[in-house]
């Protein structure tokens, strides 16, 4: 049920499944899940479960109580092994980047001694602000960062338009901003001081028209891909159509840096307040 504009709700088990199924099909050969979304280690564990399909599933630790000991890790891993049903996770990541440092780092050393034992391949963390990701940079051991970024943000371009890469795998997530960035209108827009959302949508407009863009869509992956540091996008679909249409969103070249200058110069003022979603007023 994710998205400021998902109006369908979530799909039901045996529909998640089927997409799940089909995504292998198309061609999708990464997944991105957690603990704390419900059953999708589980939906994902059935569908992929004898398909033979050499696919990669990112998953994150569950999100910790302040006072929980540092064998919490252990049990959120475990549980995530059973769930997804495999010996061994692929990618972990700290669903809160606090974590890294939380009980003087006991939690982020039991997750690298799950990672020692053969359960764990790859570790990381997912980030919400600048001052986590150099948290995360600045930490032995992670090598994927989740990060929200997207054709309004400028708060990561010191580590993404760097001269040398950050170093680590970098996942994109929030890439339409919740579904803000392909709405009609903006009465799902929150409200803001500063930032009129209806001039974001036209300047948006305008620059599908003269860059030969399709859509809006079109545009925010081609402005995402277009950026050399990053090695996944994470693009959630609510059904076939639109798996099918983000395949081809994928397929497409990348803008050209001078069309990226220009949209970073336009978006360069936007307040963290807009650019968060856990700021947005409920």
């Amino acid at each position: 049920a994710y998205g400021r504009l998902n109006t369908a709700g979530k799909p039901d088990r045996a529909s998640a499944v089927g997409l799940v199924r089909r995504a292998v099909a198309a061609g999708v050969t990464t997944f991105d899940t957690a603990r704390a979304y419900g059953d999708s280690e589980a939906v994902l564990g059935e569908a992929l479960a004898g398909t033979g399909s050499a696919v990669r599933v990112v998953t994150k630790v569950a999100p910790l109580a302040h006072d929980a000991p540092p064998e919490a890790v252990d049990a959120s891993v475990l549980r995530s092994l059973h769930e997804l049903r495999t010996r061994q996770l692929d990618t972990v990541l700290l669903h809160r980047a606090d974590d890294i440092v939380a009980d003087d780092g006991r939690r982020w050393e039991r997750l690298r001694a799950l990672a020692a034992d053969g359960l764990v391949r790859r570790l990381g963390a997912s980030v919400q602000s600048a001052e986590e990701l150099e948290l995360a940079l600045a930490t032995p051991g992670i090598e994927v960062v989740q990060l929200p970024y997207h054709a309004l943000d400028r708060r990561w371009d010191r580590w993404l338009r760097a001269a040398e890469p950050p170093g680590v795998e970098v996942h994109v997530r929030s890439v339409f901003l919740q579904g803000l960035l392909l709405a009609s209108g903006t009465d799902r827009w929150p409200v803001v001081d500063g930032v009129d959302a209806r001039a974001v949508l036209d300047a948006l407009d305008g620059f599908v028209e003269r860059f030969g863009r399709v859509d809006r869509a079109d545009l925010c992956v081609a402005f995402v891909q277009a950026n050399p540091a990053v090695s996944r996008l994470v693009l959630g679909v609510d059904n076939a159509d639109q798996l099918l249409a983000n395949a081809e969103l994928l397929d497409r070249p990348a803008l050209h840096a001078d069309q990226v200058a220009e949209v970073e110069r336009t978006f360069g003022h936007l307040p963290e307040a807009l650019l968060n979603p856990a700021l947005w007023p409920r």
